[in-house]
């Protein structure tokens, strides 16, 4: 139809509060990745700590579960903090995976098209932006991790009475706090590795590189000069060191340690910070609204 044929009329449908803008761009970018099959197959498969987790709770507090499986009196693995700490820890590695996947497939083709400036040309700030981006990144994560875990504590909680919970009642808001945590960590840092990496079949590489190249490093440095501080550089044993303190297991429980002597629980929560807080910088230097090439 030519131009002049068209008839054109203000927009006439809901418009939304500018303190909710930032959803349009959450909205679009989840659209993006649901359209991906392998995406819905890694997230079907992120569900199976959850699953596995579940039935030992159920086969933990159930006499007649127990008999079926000839289990008897035979010790199994108690559900305490400790349970739930190897269960985040198991989490930790398919929250990377899914992040290295979403976080290029959301960012990348922004840059690669040059599309930020139609974005930034509007009523509408790089927070919101990334604030946007990162919403769909917290989500996906927490479907995988503190989402299903209180789903367990509450289950646990059901089975095995109120005795149990009291004596466990911190555990709920340990996995919280630290899980919105390690989102921010997570989101910050796939979502610099994306700006910056334009293919977004290498910047998933990167991103997932970034939790296992360094943390190699790490343990070569360790073996090298015979110290621990080498962990600095691996974030998921940052985060372990952290959530244990929280779920008060032992600092170094399910960790390698030199000598029986680990990372302290301070300087974990200070590398966290300067990792969020480098990765801050480097948006803030890639969201641009305009891009100045020097020839």
């Amino acid at each position: 139809m030519a131009v002049y044929k068209r008839s054109y009329k203000s927009f006439s449908g809901e418009k939304i509060s500018p303190a909710w803008r930032f959803l349009v761009v959450t909205r679009y970018s989840f659209g993006e990745l649901l359209q991906l099959r392998a995406f819905l197959v890694a997230l079907v498969v992120s569900a199976i700590p959850f699953l596995v987790a579940l039935a030992f709770i159920y086969i933990m507090n159930s006499s007649a579960a127990r008999m079926a499986l000839n289990l008897g009196n035979i010790p199994l693995l108690p559900i305490d903090n400790k349970f739930f700490a190897k269960l985040l820890a198991v989490q930790d590695f398919f929250a990377i995976v899914l992040t290295a996947y979403a976080a290029p497939v959301i960012m990348s083709p922004d840059l690669t098209n040059n599309a930020l400036p139609l974005f930034l040309s509007r009523p509408f700030s790089r927070p919101e932006y990334v604030l946007g981006k990162s919403l769909v990144l917290g989500v996906v994560i927490s479907a995988i991790t503190w989402i299903p875990d209180l789903l367990l504590i509450g289950i646990q909680s059901t089975m095995a009475g109120w005795q149990w919970i009291s004596a466990n009642w911190f555990i709920a808001p340990g996995i919280v706090l630290g899980a919105f945590l390690y989102i921010a960590m997570l989101c910050l840092m796939s979502l610099a590795v994306s700006s910056w990496v334009k293919w977004r079949v290498v910047a998933t590489g990167f991103v997932f590189g970034l939790f296992f190249v360094p943390a190699g490093f790490g343990v070569a440095f360790n073996a090298i000069l015979r110290t621990y501080w080498g962990h600095l550089l691996n974030p998921s044993y940052l985060m372990q060191v952290i959530w244990n303190d929280l779920l008060r297991v032992p600092p170094l429980f399910n960790l390698p340690t030199r000598n029986g002597i680990g990372l302290p629980v301070g300087a974990a929560w200070a590398m966290i910070v300067l990792i969020t807080f480098a990765c801050l910088l480097l948006l803030n230097k890639r969201l641009r609204a305009k891009e100045v090439v020097r020839g």
